[in-house]
């Protein structure tokens, strides 16, 4: 990892056991882009795939690096030094806000769009930002541990009417 990189961005000194040959940085959201510009561009990094986007909600379980709701990672990969990087950055609940990073990864599009649809996270200036898995309409965002198991609607296909009918649970 570029000590630069970590001076300059990195907001908490934790160790997160992954594997070797695997680095991480958490950063404050507000620096995002410019760190995800960074590991894309700087020749002693290089990391110019994007593997994935995912988040994970904290509500029951706050780390040593995390102390909000949920906590948002980006992987990244060099090919040129076959090595890999989390890049993990904090989301309150009260901001769901962060920068989208399609303008530097296009690739991120769905992405985002999978974090936004699960989650409820929202990307500025995101192209398309709508749901991507569940029905335009639904409601709420189903991988926050505070969804009912069970959902808010039921969605069933009714014999007799021949069509799809929606009933409220309760």
């Amino acid at each position: 990892m570029s000590p630069n990189l970590l001076q300059k961005y990195s907001v908490g000194n934790f160790h997160f056991p992954i594997r070797s040959g695997v680095d991480n940085i958490l950063v404050n959201k507000e620096s995002i882009l410019e760190v995800v510009q960074k590991v894309k561009e700087d020749e002693e990094l290089l990391y110019e795939q994007l593997v994935d986007i995912t988040a994970t909600d904290n509500i029951l379980s706050k780390t040593e690096y995390s102390n909000e709701r949920y906590t948002l990672i980006y992987t990244f990969l060099s090919l040129k030094f076959n090595k890999r990087l989390f890049v993990f950055t904090n989301i309150s609940e009260e901001d769901l806000n962060i920068d989208s990073i399609t303008q530097i990864f296009e690739c991120a599009d769905w992405y985002e769009r999978e974090c936004y649809d699960l989650f409820g996270i929202k990307f500025k200036n995101h192209p398309n930002l709508q749901r991507l898995m569940n029905d335009y309409n639904f409601q709420g965002h189903p991988l926050r541990k505070d969804f009912p198991l069970t959902g808010y609607e039921e969605v069933r296909y009714d014999e007799n009417l021949k069509k799809l009918c929606m009933n409220q649970l309760v």
